[in-house]
């Protein structure tokens, strides 16, 4: 009797943990970088694997939660950027960014031991905005 209670309680408890908000601002829209900056969207697909976990991108100096299904512009200067996102693990990807250029960063949750690990990826233009278009501003 006390196992079914604790399986009962368990499955409860993973049903919560997939649960968790989406992204709720504006549309898609890309941005145009000041003179001599770049652009680096950085967005989480709408999946609902890791939704209750949102940690925070940091790119540059900048850094944005994104919810599933949100973006986040990051304007920074030309060169080698490091955008990261952290919970028990850290993920890096270093972007090459050149003036007046966007650049795509997809970020993903997957399993991690106590909390979901974040992944981040280096998309090229064409599959970055077709993704990030989905996506709501946050």
């Amino acid at each position: 009797m006390k196992t079914r209670g604790l399986v009962t309680g368990f499955v409860c408890m993973a049903a919560l943990g997939g649960v968790g908000c989406a992204a709720s601002g504006p549309a898609f829209q890309k941005v145009t970088a000041p003179t001599g900056k770049s652009v680096i969207y950085a967005y989480r697909s709408s999946s609902i694997i890791g939704a209750a976990i949102q940690p925070a991108v940091h790119c540059g100096s900048d850094s944005a939660v994104l919810s599933r299904g949100g973006y986040h512009p990051f304007i920074v200067d030309p060169g080698a950027v490091t955008c990261s996102a952290s919970t028990e693990s850290t993920a890096e990807v270093n972007v090459d960014a050149k003036p007046g250029e966007e650049n795509y960063v997809r970020e993903s949750i997957g399993v991690g031991f106590f909390v979901g690990r974040p992944h981040l990826q280096v998309m090229d233009k064409q599959t970055g905005e077709q993704e990030a278009s989905d996506c709501k501003l946050q």
